[in-house]
């Protein structure tokens, strides 16, 4: 007679035996490390770039583009696809490590392009409002504006795209 096995049983079975592995282990513990680390740093990192000074860019396409604050619809699909990344994640520990050390190279990525290349702010900026992820700018009453190259926000999208299987 044959078992039915249910996807969460599935996915504990996934998860053990990836576990089961020392390579898998060791990779899964120091990326997690090394995020912590990072994350850790941000705020530091945040406040140290927006006391510097930066160059403002003249942009034909941004300065014709009409200001509009959409924060609600950005995070809003930012985290949706979070959520869908997650649950991913949970079902196949491979994505887990994948995601996990690609956000990492992410992460550190962008924090050598925005030393590399200060930048202020547009004039007539309107600051996106997440209280989620605001935490790791240093509080939710500091908005960061000039990590501004590369975009996190467009970044992480597509880091979710590349890492997820049927797009």
């Amino acid at each position: 007679m044959q078992q039915k096995i249910s996807n969460a049983g599935i996915q504990d079975l996934l998860w053990n035996e990836a576990w089961g592995k020392k390579r898998f282990r060791i990779k899964a513990i120091a990326g997690g490390l090394l995020l912590l680390i990072v994350l850790s740093l941000f705020p530091l990192f945040f406040s140290f770039i927006e006391q510097r000074p930066g160059r403002q860019l003249n942009d034909f396409l941004v300065d014709r583009l009409p200001v509009a604050d959409v924060s609600i619809v950005t995070f809003i699909i930012i985290w949706s696809v979070t959520i869908l990344l997650l649950v991913r994640c949970v079902q196949r520990p491979q994505i887990f490590l994948l995601v996990l050390w690609s956000f990492l190279f992410l992460c550190l990525s962008r924090m050598l392009s925005i030393t590399l290349v200060p930048l202020s702010p547009p004039k007539g900026l309107i600051i996106l409002k997440d209280p989620l992820t605001s935490i790791f700018y240093g509080g939710t009453d500091k908005f960061i504006t000039k990590d501004l190259f590369y975009s996190g926000h467009t970044g992480i999208q597509f880091l979710v795209f590349l890492c997820l299987t049927k797009k």
